[in-house]
């Protein structure tokens, strides 16, 4: 994926993200709107929060605070079937800080790899969709 900032690529069995690291070229304020944006950006796909909360983790050199938000996709039927429609999964968002600075926003999305659930649609387009 060719970017100008750093970028890394979350890959698994069902969970496909993508890793958008903090650069100080952004302002930190800027980075924060960023992960707002984001969320805007599912909803507008028909997704609904389904989860938000944020932790914080003291570890032995520094403290980490996590912010996640589980978005789900509209219960509806693939027109013409019976499976569940999951469009992209599961949309699983996460804005890291350490020490009260801007660490990562991770986007990915987890499906299912059921019978009862259509497959899910390519994790690019999801990220054509956000990013655009």
């Amino acid at each position: 994926m060719p970017a100008a900032f750093r970028v890394q690529l979350v890959e698994g069995e069902n969970l496909r993200g993508t890793l958008l690291f903090y650069d100080p070229r952004i302002k930190a304020s800027e980075f924060s709107f960023l992960f707002d944006f984001l969320k805007e950006r599912v909803k507008a796909l028909g997704y609904t929060v389904h989860t938000s909360n944020t932790l914080k983790v003291r570890h032995e050199r520094y403290l980490e605070q996590i912010w996640k938000v589980v978005l789900t996709p509209p219960a509806s039927d693939v027109p013409g079937s019976s499976l569940c429609n999951q469009l992209y999964g599961n949309v699983l968002l996460d804005y890291v800080e350490v020490n009260k600075k801007p660490g990562y926003i991770r986007l990915a999305a987890n499906s299912y790899q059921d019978a009862f659930f259509s497959r899910p649609l390519p994790f690019e387009e999801l990220l054509e969709h956000v990013l655009r």
